[in-house]
C-alpha cells in the first residue's frame, strides 16, 4: 500500500529528473500550454523554471523571502503528492488538459500578506482553457502555510473541471462559499498534519459562527467552514461522500450544494439537518477526533474575539433574554449558530432553560436546530437534541423546555447552540430568546424533560419533572422592552471585534 513517505520520496525523485532534462537555471517555457506573461500580463519576467511531471514553477530567487530552488523543489514535490491523492487515492478528474501540458505556477509577490495564491484559467488554444496559479512569495518562509497551498490551489484547478457557472458564474453565487470551504477541506484530508493551518482556518468560523454559513467574502469566513466537511467525514468513517458530490456537479449550469449535499447525505444513510445538527454541536466544544487544539466559541470569547453571542454566571440567574434580528448581540443568520454559555453554581442544582424562536415577518417558522451540551470536566459530557413544538395561537413561533439535573455537580456549565435552519423573507438574521433559572436538584443528572403546562422539550429518553408554574410569559414581555439590552451591553463589555 502506498504511504505518504514513500510517495513524498517518488516525487523529489521525479522532480530531481525533471531538473536534469531541463537544465538548472533554466529559463525555458518548457512544456507549459502559455507563457505567465500570456496568462496574465503582470506576471514576470522569471529567471528561473524547475519542473516536475505535472508542474512547471517560474520564479526569481529571492532569499530574503525564502524563494530558493530548493523551496521550489520542495514545492513541486508537495504538488505531485496532492495530484497523486486527489487522482489516484480519492477519485477526482485531475485538472483540465495536465496530461497535456504542465500546469504554470507562478511566483509573485502579490499585494496583501494574508492572501497565499489564486487559481485561475486562461485559454489554451484549440484545446479550450487550463488553470494556472500564482503563489505569493510572503508565504514562502512558513512551511505550513506554503505546503498547505499546494492541495488548496490544485483542488481549485479541479473544481473548474466539474462546474464553473453554478460557483463563479455570479459574484452574489450562493455556493460560492462551497469553493473554499472544500478546498481548506482538502489540505486537511491530504496533509492532516498540517495542525496550525487547520487552526487558523477554524478560528475564521469560530470568531463569527452566528454567520450563514453560505457567506463569502473577503473575511475569510467560508474558509472555516471546512470543519462542516470534515465533521460530515467523522460522522461517516470515509470521505468518499465528498468526491461523489462533485461528480454530481458534474457538466452541472445550476445547482444548489447543501440540495446537492442532502441527497448524497441520504444515500450515506442520514440528511444535511442531522450533519448540520452534530456539526454545531461538536463545534461547541470542538470535540471533533481530527483535532485536539482548535479554539472553542467559549475559548474565543475568553479572548475578546467573539465566539459566543452571550455568556451568564449563576449568580445573573434567573435572566430572560432576546436576541433581536434588529440588534446586538448578532443574532444567528441562516445555518448560523448562536452559542451561549452558562457557568453553574458552586453547589449542585437543576437548571432550567426554556426557548422560544420567533418566525419572520411572513409568521413563517425558522426551523431552529437546538442543540445542549453539557461540560464535564472542560469537556462534552452529555449533549441534547432540544426539539421545539408551535406556540399555539401565534403562527411560526416554536418554543421547548428543559431541566439539566446536577447543574453545579456533575457539570460545570451548559452551552446552548441555536441556529435557524430556514431562509427568512425579510433578511437573513433572526430572533429567538431564552430564559434561564435554577430549581432545586432532582437527585439525578443528566437533562429531564419538564411535564406540565407549556411546551414539552421533546426528550424521549428524559425522566419527567412537574414544571413550577411562573410567570415566564410577563418576564419574556420584559425581556422584549429592554433586558435584550442588558445582554448587549454585557456582551459590548466583555469583547472586542477582530
Amino acid at each position: 500500500m502506498r504511504t505518504r513517505a514513500n510517495l513524498l520520496t517518488l516525487s523529489f525523485l521525479t522532480c530531481c529528473l525533471s531538473l536534469i532534462i531541463l537544465g538548472a537555471g533554466t529559463s525555458a517555457r518548457a512544456d507549459t500550454c502559455f507563457t505567465p506573461e500570456e496568462a496574465l500580463d503582470s506576471l514576470g519576467p522569471y529567471d528561473q523554471v524547475r519542473s516536475s511531471q505535472h508542474f512547471a514553477v517560474h520564479f526569481n530567487v529571492d532569499e530574503s523571502q525564502g524563494v530558493t530552488q530548493q523551496r521550489v523543489e520542495e514545492l513541486l514535490a508537495w504538488f505531485e503528492e496532492s495530484l497523486e491523492v486527489m487522482t489516484s487515492e480519492l477519485g477526482f478528474y485531475p485538472p483540465e488538459l495536465i496530461n497535456d501540458y504542465q500546469l504554470l505556477v507562478a511566483v509573485e509577490r502579490l499585494p496583501s500578506p494574508t492572501t497565499g495564491a489564486f487559481t485561475s484559467l486562461t485559454s489554451c488554444g484549440l484545446g479550450g482553457e487550463m488553470a494556472y496559479i500564482v503563489l505569493n512569495t510572503q508565504w514562502f518562509s512558513d512551511d505550513q502555510k506554503l505546503k498547505s497551498l499546494a492541495p488548496h490551489e490544485l483542488f481549485h484547478a479541479i473544481q473548474v473541471r466539474y462546474a464553473f457557472e453554478p460557483f463563479w458564474g455570479e459574484d452574489d453565487s450562493p455556493n460560492r462559499w462551497w469553493v473554499e470551504a472544500s478546498a481548506a477541506y482538502m489540505e486537511w484530508v491530504v496533509y492532516p498534519e498540517l495542525d496550525k493551518r487547520q487552526k487558523d482556518h477554524a478560528l475564521q468560523w469560530t470568531r463569527e459562527p452566528w454567520r450563514a454559513l453560505q457567506s463569502h467574502d473577503s473575511s475569510g469566513f467560508q474558509y472555516g467552514a471546512w470543519l462542516l466537511a470534515a465533521s460530515i467525514e467523522e460522522s461517516l468513517a470515509s470521505g468518499e461522500w465528498h468526491q461523489e458530490l462533485w461528480d454530481g456537479f458534474l457538466g452541472k449550469e445550476e445547482l444548489d450544494v447543501i440540495d446537492d449535499l442532502d441527497s448524497v447525505l441520504g444515500e450515506n444513510d442520514t440528511s444535511f439537518a442531522t450533519e448540520y445538527g452534530l456539526f454545531i454541536e461538536r463545534a461547541a466544544t470542538m470535540a471533533f477526533d481530527f483535532s485536539e487544539d482548535l479554539d472553542t466559541p467559549a475559548a474565543v470569547w475568553d479572548a475578546g474575539q467573539g465566539g459566543l453571542v452571550a455568556s451568564h454566571s449563576a449568580s445573573e440567574l434567573p435572566i430572560d433574554a432576546i436576541i433581536l434580528a434588529t440588534s446586538s448581540p448578532p443574532a444567528p443568520q441562516t445555518l448560523g449558530t448562536s452559542y451561549v454559555r452558562v457557568d453553574a453554581p458552586d453547589a449542585a442544582q437543576a437548571l432550567r432553560l426554556d426557548v422560544e424562536t420567533l418566525p419572520d415577518s411572513t409568521g413563517r417558522s425558522r426551523a431552529f436546530e437546538l442543540r445542549l451540551i453539557a461540560i464535564e470536566e472542560g469537556e462534552a459530557g452529555l449533549t441534547h437534541h432540544l426539539d421545539l413544538a408551535p406556540r399555539v395561537g401565534s403562527a411560526g413561533t416554536e418554543a421547548g423546555s428543559i431541566l439539566l439535573d446536577s447543574f453545579g455537580g456533575a457539570y460545570q456549565s451548559l452551552i446552548i447552540a441555536a441556529s435557524p435552519t430556514l431562509p427568512s423573507t425579510d433578511g437573513d438574521s433572526a430572533s429567538w430568546s431564552y430564559s434561564l433559572s435554577l430549581i432545586e436538584a432532582q437527585g439525578g443528572v443528566g437533562f429531564i424533560a419538564v411535564d406540565g403546562p407549556g411546551p414539552l422539550g421533546g426528550c424521549e429518553s428524559c425522566s419527567q419533572v412537574s414544571s413550577d408554574p411562573s410567570s415566564r410569559r410577563a418576564r419574556m414581555t420584559l425581556a422584549l422592552l429592554g433586558l435584550c439590552l442588558l445582554v448587549a451591553r454585557r456582551r459590548e463589555g466583555r469583547r472586542s471585534r477582530l
